[in-house]
């Protein structure tokens, strides 16, 4: 029996002993794996003397660009490099910041998201990649901080998994995406500083406003690659308008361009919503703009109509300045009035009623002139020395086909079914005279003068 409890004992010893071992034992660690860190990209950046980016600087006629430090640019992998199915990732792969300032400088930053970097991988390089060139201030600081667009290709050379670095097989040469033109506008003698206080600049369609601080007449404008367009400038200061023209032109990217502006003096210009009674006699062109009555405007631009009425509402009506130079019957004028015309926005060519015809002479009214209704079966205006005074200062003349004295024109109006009515304009006993009549309308023929409401 004694036995039997010493090996029972010993048993329970030995159990004892072995789980002791066990507990004494080291648990087993919980491996937790760690993100790779990310690669990041090492290059160098570089930029031609007359190349923009950042800080600009003149040197003689020569623009310098250099880097400041903490300045950002973007990558963005590309896709099928050199083909027509090359495209670009969506979203930047990584962002650059400058470590220094000066001509040359690192660019460093990692990888962000899915991509990841492998040699021979075309990256693109984007500097204020969204610029905004339609408002411009015309000095170089502006154009650094807003406009100065840039870009640079480069090929990965090599990938290197324990450093986590990537290298270029050259460094990033940066191209800017627009040219940078110097305005330097003079008096019309061609030497005296013209300064103003805004320069508009037409590229082909495209439109930049500057609008310095303060009154100048030196301008640096950010323009987008253009070839062989035409190019305006139009200015205002405390003596009127001023402009500038010249066709032909060629702007391209990179480059840095000097002109110097002789500014002449040009017609006031005002929209079609924006002119009032005032305006009475100016021209509209075939642009959609109303000038004043003098013949120097844009290049381009023809006059197409007189502008002689403006109502309480701000609608209006201007009568055209190349009247058809054949008479025509009623029918055939109704079309003439409406085909083959200058087409002007939210304009409408049409032939002239009745009363189109009496507000255009009585809106063109000097003062002297009255208004009169005699005769049974006819209705006159007398005089109108305002409507012939204002019409030929555009520079144009009626159509005189009944010897001195005037001509007949077309209207809209049909007083009967057989009949329309006509109006006269010209002179009575050295009386200027408009005079409205009916006239038979299927055989009858007179000229036409179309009119373009707004």
């Amino acid at each position: 029996m004694e036995g039997k409890n010493m090996r029972i004992k010993y048993t329970m010893f030995m159990l004892a002993a072995i789980l002791a071992a066990c507990t004494n034992e080291p648990l087993p660690e919980t491996i937790v794996e760690e993100a790779p860190e990310s690669y990041t990209l090492v290059v160098t950046a570089t930029k031609g003397n007359e190349d923009t980016t950042r800080a600009l600087s003149l040197d003689g006629n020569k623009l310098n660009a250099t880097w400041a430090t903490g300045e950002v640019v973007q990558v963005y992998h590309v896709s099928n490099p050199g083909t027509e199915a090359e495209f670009e990732s969506t979203t930047p792969d990584a962002t650059l910041s400058a470590q220094g300032s000066g001509m040359t400088t690192t660019l460093s930053g990692s990888f962000t998201g899915s991509y990841t970097p492998a040699v021979d991988d075309v990256l693109r390089l984007r500097f204020l990649p969204n610029p905004y060139y339609t408002t411009q201030e015309g000095t170089l600081d502006y154009i650094a901080t807003h406009c100065d667009y840039a870009v640079a290709t480069i090929t990965v050379a090599s990938v290197d998994a324990l450093t986590r670095t990537v290298t270029a097989t050259a460094p990033a040469s940066f191209e800017n995406q627009q040219a940078i033109v110097k305005f330097s506008l003079k008096q019309p003698d061609g030497t005296t500083p013209f300064p103003v206080t805004s320069l508009t600049v037409n590229v082909g369609s495209t439109t930049y406003n500057v609008m310095p601080t303060a009154a100048a007449s030196d301008f640096y404008v950010a323009v987008r690659e253009a070839s062989n367009k035409a190019v305006s400038l139009s200015a205002y200061n405390d003596y009127g308008k001023f402009g500038y023209e010249k066709a032909g032109i060629t702007f391209e990217t990179g480059k840095y361009y000097a002109i110097g502006v002789k500014m002449e003096s040009r017609a006031m210009d005002k929209s079609l919503t924006e002119v009032t009674a005032s305006e009475i006699g100016w021209r509209i062109g075939s642009d959609g703009v109303a000038y004043e009555p003098t013949d120097n405007l844009p290049s381009g631009v023809s006059p197409v109509a007189m502008i002689g009425y403006i109502s309480e509402t701000g609608h209006g009506l201007a009568i055209e300045l190349n009247n058809s130079p054949n008479k025509v019957t009623w029918a055939e004028a109704l079309s003439i009035a409406t085909s083959g015309k200058t087409s002007i926005k939210n304009c409408t060519w049409r032939l002239p009623s009745f009363d189109d015809w009496f507000n255009i002479l009585v809106g063109c009214a000097v003062e002297g002139d009255q208004t009169a209704f005699p005769g049974e079966g006819e209705k006159a205006l007398n005089p109108v020395h305002g409507f012939h005074r204002k019409y030929y200062a555009t520079g144009f003349s009626l159509a005189v086909a009944e010897g001195m004295s005037g001509s007949y024109f077309w209207t809209s109006t049909e007083p009967q079914t057989t009949t329309a009515n006509e109006v006269w304009l010209g002179f009575y006993n050295n009386t200027d005279l408009a005079r409205f009549r009916e006239k038979e309308k299927t055989n009858s023929k007179n000229y036409v003068l179309a009119v373009l409401a707004f």
